[in-house]
């Protein structure tokens, strides 16, 4: 079951959501960040850090982020403020 967890950064007070237990997720380090509104409506950016998978499969794991996401919630998640509630249930 993928988990999400809210981290902080005690200096800066960014906040990330960090993923976890993503099939095929390895050592790779992935997060939701807040954005500028796109034209879509979306204000949420994941971002995948790994040495071990490319370019291919870093774009998989974004697709399997939001995936994720929609199943947790039941319809895409495109709000920072509906990550947070979806999150913090």
């Amino acid at each position: 079951m993928t988990a999400f967890s809210k981290w902080t950064h005690p200096a800066t007070g960014q906040v990330r959501v960090y993923v976890n237990n993503l099939p095929m997720q390895g050592h790779a380090k992935i997060w939701i960040e807040q954005q500028a509104l796109d034209s879509f409506g979306d204000e949420l950016s994941v971002r995948v850090n790994s040495q071990t998978h490319n370019r291919s499969e870093a774009a998989n794991l974004v697709n399997d982020v939001e995936r994720a996401l929609t199943a947790a919630a039941g319809r895409r998640v495109k709000t920072w403020e509906d990550l947070l509630t979806l999150i913090n249930k």
